[in-house]
């Protein structure tokens, strides 16, 4: 039979793996980078708003609010403490401040929660449900991507601006390869688009397929390098 200290002593260790564990629970957040779109009513009209955030350090959020003005708002206070985001910003309405507090759970790119709409009057909660997807106007700009080969790390970058309703892609790497990116479109929320380039007399072709999440994104190349194909990895960021 074990004697009481040993029992105590195996009762403390388990209890001090458990708070480990859920210490370490805690620390642990669900990425919300990207951008959240939602519908809702108002006065006889279905408004569209949108929120674009990014996942920093010690699970700090930053992002940009865009409503009705479309005028960008910096949100305040954005954090995630697990699965839960939150955040915070206010305007001036008719000479009135209103403050708007949002807080849901992230469930893949669904959130479950809630907003809090206050002013002088009083508050009021309403529902809010958007969804996390990808559209051209959140991949404009220049991202800095890397691949791994093997023996060496490639590090090309494509360049997406918008000329009047067309979007277009300018892809570099090194001073070898610069040309355009063709068939340059979101497709079920990834980035697509592909590359021809001639290096030294050998044919490289490439089609691009990631999924950007906020300023990162992540997928994989198809490609053709002379009688060599295959597919690989790559990541990437968006440049500030």
């Amino acid at each position: 039979m074990k004697s009481l200290s040993c029992l105590l002593i195996n009762g403390i260790c388990l209890w001090m793996l458990c708070a480990t564990l859920v210490a370490q629970d805690k620390s642990t957040s669900v990425d919300p980078s990207g951008t959240w779109r939602w519908e809702y009513e108002l006065d006889g009209q279905t408004l569209k708003d949108s929120v674009s955030v990014n996942l920093g350090k010690d699970n700090a959020v930053e992002g940009t609010y865009r409503g009705r003005s479309e005028k960008p708002v910096a949100i305040k206070d954005g954090k995630m403490t697990g699965d839960t985001l939150s955040f915070h910003f206010a305007f001036d309405y008719q000479g009135r401040e209103i403050k708007v507090e949002f807080k849901g759970k992230v469930k893949g790119d669904e959130i479950d929660g809630s907003v809090a709409v206050s002013t002088g009057d009083g508050s009021r909660d309403y529902p809010w449900t958007p969804k996390r997807s990808v559209q051209m106007e959140d991949v404009l700009g220049t991202w800095q991507m890397k691949i791994e080969t093997g023996d060496r790390t490639l590090e090309p970058s494509i360049e997406i601006t918008k000329d009047g309703d067309k979007y277009k892609g300018r892809y570099r790497s090194g001073d070898r390869i610069d040309v355009e990116a063709t068939n340059l479109k979101i497709e079920g929320n990834q980035l697509l688009f592909s590359i021809a380039a001639d290096i030294n007399g050998t044919k490289l072709k490439g089609d691009y397929k990631g999924r950007p999440y906020g300023d990162k994104i992540k997928g994989s190349i198809a490609y053709e390098l002379g009688d060599q194909s295959g597919d690989i990895e790559f990541t990437g960021a968006k440049k500030k």
